[in-house]
């Protein structure tokens, strides 16, 4: 099901698990590679409907981010690269506005419920 243009493929479980919920649908763990990662933060490589009972089929990645020069990792090009990739910017975004965390802690206080990177010092 992997495409450009795929709906769930390289998203985290969270983000995911939440677009399911929309869709009225029930996520199920299919699959997990690795434990370097919080299952939250771990990245859907694939997936698959079951159409009978709305059940939606994840398998996930859980391994490190993007390969650098010094450190192993999956390349920027792939999906499960390009999230990482996506959540270090985001991460790095935050980290020098803290303004920003700060405005959606007031607007979203449910999203603080567990630390966010980012925005790690925010109380």
């Amino acid at each position: 099901m992997a495409s450009a243009d795929d709906p769930l493929v390289g998203k985290t479980y969270a983000d995911a698990t939440a677009q399911i919920k929309k869709w009225s649908g029930h996520p199920i763990l299919s699959t997990v590679v690795g434990d370097q990662l919080s299952m939250d933060k771990c990245t859907v490589a694939s997936w698959r409907k079951d159409t009978k009972t709305g059940k939606f089929f994840l398998s996930l990645f859980c391994d490190t981010g993007v390969a650098t020069a010094k450190d192993a990792g999956n390349s920027a090009g792939s999906p499960t690269g390009r999230s990482a990739k996506q959540h270090d910017i985001n991460v790095e975004y935050l980290h020098q506005h803290p303004e920003v965390c700060l405005q959606m802690k007031a607007d979203h206080p449910d999203w603080f419920k567990k630390p966010m990177d980012g925005c790690e010092g925010v109380t």
